[in-house]
């Protein structure tokens, strides 16, 4: 008897083991809300158990979070990363550490860091070239760094459209008519966010302006200096080319150890700010160039020209510095092309942009800018298609200005 009343209670204390699990309400359902680039709000239904529910396991991927205690119906979660996706499951517990069924939820975190740039970051200018209102500037710059990854770049002007470039860009070139116009540079991801401003520092390309224009000057005009270069004076001394050394800084160069815009001439004589002297001249005023003592006026003759305005690339493998490349050792031919559209029209001149497709084969098509001319398009096109770049798929947007100066 003793036995049956042992087994009993056995198997009556075996029958009372728990083993329901908790369970959740139907339909429910795991929930973020107030969503911050480092945290957010986690809300749920409360589950039921037969025995109750004493907390609650939140696992974040694969990680196991401090246990919640078992009246909670919510929580924030903090210690997130932006631009960052996480697996959340959640299981209610019981006492007998049965669990529920799992709620799961796919959170992701949106990106809201901007990119950035560095400490010493800047866009410097160079001037290429300048002829009255044209100034031919490259921009340059060091990437930007993003905490995903650099989507593109902005070029930013007063009074004129946004022009946006290509993630793998440091260098712009472009044509500006003023050089007190403001210029900013910003970076720019994939989720839209924007860098802070970079303006482009211009002070360097407008000091370099105000040499040349002294220069030009103290020269009269580059025209009637190259009637007189190489002539001689009583002494038998040729005039220095100043001119002929091709860039504005190796002819401050030539001018360097005397006086600000003046040169010696034959002879020994010098020339002031504004006129040259040939030997035993007298000096000449601006824009007269003075030789032997007679005075010559000269007349500045107008020929055609042709400037890269702007350079922009997209796609794999389209250097933008090989594009550069491409259409300064072929200006030459850009300028034949418009020599010949000016015989025919000689009123010709403005802007036009060519938009470049480059892979197995190079396909132009004009896309905009003030000259349209169809006969200057086709041979244009036909230089451009000339250029090739191994391996590469994208495009290239060139714009070309065509210009009488």
């Amino acid at each position: 008897m003793r036995r049956i009343a042992c087994l009993t209670c056995a198997l009556l204390a075996a029958g009372c083991a728990d083993e329901q699990p908790p369970a959740w309400p139907q339909a429910a359902r795991l929930e973020a809300s107030d969503i911050q680039s480092d945290r957010a709000r986690l809300c749920w239904p409360a589950a039921s158990d037969d025995r109750g529910v004493v907390g609650y396991i939140l696992l974040r991927d694969t990680d196991a979070l401090p246990e919640i205690d078992p009246g909670a119906t919510s929580l924030e979660l903090a210690g997130l990363k932006d631009a960052t996706a996480y697996t959340l499951e959640l299981r209610a517990v019981d006492e007998a550490g049965n669990r529920s069924a799992p709620l799961r939820l796919e959170l992701r975190i949106p990106d809201k860091t901007p990119p950035s740039w560095g400490s010493q970051a800047a866009v410097r200018a160079e001037l290429l070239n300048s002829n009255r209102d044209q100034h031919e500037l490259r921009l340059s710059w060091k990437p930007a760094s993003d905490n995903v990854s650099v989507a593109g770049y902005r070029l930013l002007r007063k009074e004129a459209p946004p022009e946006d470039l290509a993630p793998e860009s440091t260098s712009l070139e472009l044509v500006l008519s003023d050089l007190e116009t403001r210029l900013a540079l910003e970076a720019r991801d994939q989720a839209g966010n924007r860098s802070p401003e970079l303006p482009v520092d211009l002070d360097a390309a407008r000091a370099k302006l105000r040499r040349k224009r002294d220069l030009e000057s103290a020269l009269a005009s580059r025209s009637g200096l190259l009637k007189i270069l190489g002539s001689k004076g009583p002494a038998g001394h040729e005039l220095v080319n100043v001119f002929g050394r091709g860039r504005i800084d190796d002819a401050f160069e030539g001018l360097s150890g005397l006086s600000v815009g003046s040169m010696q001439g034959a002879g020994g004589d010098h020339m002031g700010l504004g006129g040259v002297r040939g030997g035993g001249g007298g000096g000449g005023g601006m824009g007269v160039l003075a030789s032997r003592g007679r005075a010559v006026k000269t007349e500045r003759k107008k020929e055609p020209a042709v400037r890269i305005a702007s350079v922009s690339t997209s796609g794999k493998g389209v250097d933008p510095d090989r594009v550069r490349a491409f259409l300064r050792e072929h200006k030459a031919d850009f300028l034949h092309c418009y020599t010949q559209s000016l015989e025919r029209n000689g009123d010709a001149s403005g802007a036009r942009i060519f938009e470049i497709q480059i892979a197995k084969d190079t396909r132009v098509r004009p896309r905009g800018g003030e000259l349209a001319e169809p006969a200057l398009d086709a041979c244009a096109i036909g230089v451009l298609e000339r250029l090739a770049i191994s391996g590469a798929d994208g495009k290239a947007a060139v714009m070309l200005s065509f210009t009488v100066e």
